[in-house]
């Protein structure tokens, strides 16, 4: 399969099956989860970094 071809398909033809309202909410979801994930990763990484200073 093209690039242009996947383009196509992905990009037309799911946003106009879905109602915007729908779609707003899923994108929205998305977008809080993947905040969410990198919060919690940042925090993750930086109580390992404490511990290795040795500052817990």
């Amino acid at each position: 399969m093209n690039p242009s071809e996947a383009s196509s398909k992905s990009g037309t033809n799911t946003t106009t099956l879905i109602p915007p309202t729908t779609w707003q909410t899923m994108s929205g979801m998305r977008e809080a989860t993947r905040r969410t994930t990198f919060a919690y990763l940042v925090a993750d990484a930086a109580a390992e970094h404490k511990s290795r200073l040795g500052l817990r």
